[in-house]
This record gives structure tokens, C-alpha cells and sequence, in this order.
């Protein structure tokens, strides 16, 4: 059975999204963003939050979104864990072209791209 999980994100006015001009790009930074930490099979596990959020959208309509975690003591792996291809909400829409990693230093980082050929 195959767990579904969407990572979402919320921007507040921590971050304002600017609409990119012709040939532009806008960044947005510093927005609260929802992950967690991959289990060792590369399930699911617990969720974590930040206010790292970093966002680029192109004017061609390609983003790239990547949050950075600080992962509690209690929820270190022992060994670095990862997940992909779950549902990732970007502000462009969402995608499952999406990774999640964990390390046992306590960092994480979620990274959810959308990308037009």
C-alpha cells in the first residue's frame, strides 16, 4: 500500500511572491514550509516545520522550491534517510517531482520542482 502525503506550504507575510517580469524571476524567501523526516524505507515519518522557505519562479512558468530543516534531537535519524516523487504544493501548483533528506547532523531539506519542456 502506498502512502500519499502532500508537503504544503504557506506563505505569510514572511515572504512576498512578486510576479516575474518578462525574462525575470521572483524570489521569495523566509515563508513557514511542512515537511518530515523520511523513514529508512523512504516512507513518511514525522513532520517537521520551518520559516526557511526559498521559492524561484521563472517567467517561462518553471519553480524550484527548497526548505531547510533543523530536525529535533529526538527525530535524528541514525543514518541519512530519503523520500520522493510525493505531492509537494509549490506556489505555481504542485508536483511530485520532490525530495525530501534527512541526515543525522539534524539537518533536513525538502526540494519540489516544476518544470515546462
Amino acid at each position: 500500500m502506498k502512502i500519499f502525503a502532500t508537503i504544503t506550504l504557506i506563505s505569510i507575510p514572511l515572504g512576498i511572491l512578486a510576479q516575474p517580469s518578462s525574462n525575470a524571476a521572483s524570489i521569495t524567501k523566509d515563508f513557514i514550509c511542512f515537511g518530515f523526516v523520511p523513514t529508512l524505507n523512504g516512507g513518511i515519518g514525522p513532520g517537521l516545520s520551518t520559516e526557511n522557505g526559498h521559492s524561484v519562479v521563472t517567467s517561462s512558468g518553471n519553480t524550484k522550491l527548497i526548505c531547510n530543516f533543523d530536525v529535533p534531537d529526538d527525530l535524528e535519524p541514525t543514518t541519512a534517510t530519503h523520500a520522493s516523487g510525493f505531492h509537494c504544493n509549490t506556489f505555481l501548483g504542485q508536483t511530485t517531482d520532490s525530495t525530501m533528506v534527512a541526515n543525522p547532523g539534524g539537518k533536513a531539506v525538502l526540494t519540489c520542482e516544476i518544470k515546462h519542456a
